[in-house]
């Protein structure tokens, strides 16, 4: 591993110069836009100096949560208290789009963007921040966190928002301005980091971290980044025969997760075909997952807790929808109040099943007693997204109820869900295997009331047989009579293995997770699967 300094404007210069001189395969650090174009190498983690939305690049792999995860759980968290709208300045070359970004996150959790200032490079900060209410603030420049602390100081009721890269690099900035303490609770970030500094922390990367750092001054957001990053290295190089740029991209596409100590990354995705059109949401090149809200003053002081409990955003928009008219709103207050009772009954059966899916019992804790995961995934389902989109809301919500009905049927035990994607632990393999058995048929038979879903299906199948040689649709072509016998609905694929895993009990959120080669190669198996179908390995 070697170091490289270079200005800005030359730094992809630099970069391929030093590809001409030695063999390269990965970069990490501060890194520019143009740097990303260079194909050859895989960038991981790369730090950007302005705010920059993620678009996916088979060879750029973020362990960090990118600018849309930290909007989209700090969208989250405002929701949750209720907050209802909030103010933007935003510096930099993408300013409008990440405007957007923030927009969309703010709608799908109740909130709103009043209207957004958009700053040009040399624009002060100063000047553009409200006297009260919540503001996002993205492309920090020199002089602006000063500015932060002395508005945050003379405003009680204003809160900063920024971005937890900026906050990394200014570190040294926003300890200086805020040594007082005071306002510090009233600036916010999100990251998926454990404390830096925190010398009783129960977390692994923690406490080898400051053991690797003795000297607490060095101990900071970028230095614990770059410790975690390293150690992510540390881990894949170790499972790796061959290693070369296309084969360390590969690795994450292969695994989909990746997990070191109490780190856990992923899941990775990689589509060939989306990226080739130039698609947007088809592949997945951001793996930061538990993305926790933090305040600058829990920045200054570990003993502070954090302000919202870690997550794993869903990345899944809501836009919002039309206005109803008095007569529609009517007919439906007509139609609830006839259904009421029959919904009544429903959930009461619904409840007595799925209360139980993330009932601490059925976790398996043993660590010395092989654990069946099974993981689950809906077949094209951002494909589906975009094409059903009014559907899909209504369809993923049935899809959650009807697996969750199976969880506690088969006293297995509901680890987590990742988009529309189930992590499902059990002690008996046998359990397991009739859970993965009956979802198919369950799904089979269930009434989805449109075949909308059904007609996605075969239109993607046939515009696939259209771009690809050779390609024939397994269903699009079938007869009617026989398509229903075999699909209908959403289609749900599903691996299964098992073998130890790294148990873990989640002091946030009181649950158990699973960890090690045996949910990589759950996850793995799963992957490779079709709507519609149940993998096992022979373990």
């Amino acid at each position: 591993m070697a170091s490289v300094d270079s200005a800005l404007g030359t730094a992809r210069d630099v970069l391929q110069s030093e590809m001409q001189s030695r063999r390269v395969h990965g970069v990490l650090g501060v890194v520019t836009e143009v740097m990303l174009d260079v194909g050859s190498v895989v960038f991981i983690d790369p730090l950007q100096l302005e705010p920059r939305l993620n678009g996916f690049r088979r060879h750029v792999i973020h362990l960090s949560p990118t600018l849309e995860q930290q909007f989209f759980v700090l969208a989250e968290y405002l929701g949750n208290t209720s907050v209802r709208s909030a103010h933007a300045v935003i510096r930099g070359e993408e300013a409008a789009a990440v405007a957007d970004v923030l927009r969309r996150s703010l709608v799908t959790f109740g909130g709103s963007l009043r209207s957004p200032t958009l700053l040009a490079g040399g624009d002060a900060l100063a000047g553009h921040l409200p006297a009260e209410g919540d503001v996002f603030v993205a492309g920090l420049a020199a002089g602006d966190v000063a500015a932060i602390a002395k508005h945050v100081a003379s405003h009680g009721r204003v809160r900063v928002f920024v971005a937890f890269s900026e906050f990394a690099l200014l570190h040294a900035d926003f300890v200086a301005a805020f040594a007082g303490g005071a306002g510090a609770d009233r600036v916010v970030f999100a990251t998926s980091l454990p404390h830096w500094n925190e010398t009783n922390s129960t977390s692994k990367t923690a406490q080898d971290f400051i053991r690797s750092v003795p000297n607490a001054t060095q101990r900071t957001p970028l230095s614990l980044r770059a410790f975690a990053t390293a150690r992510l290295l540390q881990t894949v190089l170790s499972r790796m025969d061959k290693v070369n740029a296309d084969l360390l991209a590969h690795f994450f596409y292969m695994n989909i997760a990746v997990t070191v100590d109490d780190m856990l990354y992923g899941s990775f995705a990689n589509d060939t075909v989306c990226d080739a059109a130039g698609g947007a949401g088809c592949g997945k090149n951001y793996g930061a997952t538990f993305i926790s809200v933090w305040s600058l003053a829990r920045a200054l002081d570990p003993a502070v807790p954090v302000l919202f409990p870690a997550v794993t955003p869903s990345m899944q928009y809501a836009e919002p929808g039309s206005w109803l008219t008095m007569a529609q709103l009517i007919g439906i207050i007509v139609g609830v109040v006839l259904l009421l009772t029959i919904v009544v009954a429903v959930v009461v059966v619904v409840l007595h099943f799925c209360r139980n899916s993330r009932d601490n019992a059925n976790a398996p804790k043993e660590p010395t007693d092989p654990v069946t995961l099974v993981f689950t995934d809906i077949e094209s389902s951002t494909a589906l997204w975009s094409a059903c989109s009014e559907l899909m809301p209504d369809a993923v919500a049935t899809h959650h109820r009807l697996i969750r009905v199976l969880i506690a049927k088969y006293g297995c035990y509901e680890v987590k869900t990742v988009g529309d994607s189930f992590m499902i632990a059990c002690k008996s393999v046998f359990a397991a295997v009739q859970l993965v058995r009956e979802l198919q048929q369950v799904f089979l038979r269930h009434e989805w009331e449109t075949s909308a879903l059904d007609a996605a299906y075969r239109k993607f199948e046939e515009g696939r047989a259209e771009e690809t040689e050779g390609y024939v649709p397994p269903t699009a072509r079938l007869d009617a009579a026989v398509y229903r016998q075999y699909w209908g609905g959403l289609r749900v694929r599903a691996g299964v293995h098992t073998g130890l895993c790294d148990i873990r009990r989640d002091e946030v959120t009181k649950g158990y997770d699973y960890y090690g080669d045996t949910a990589n190669m759950a996850a793995r198996t799963e992957s490779v699967g079709n709507g519609g179908q149940v993998l096992l390995t022979r373990a």
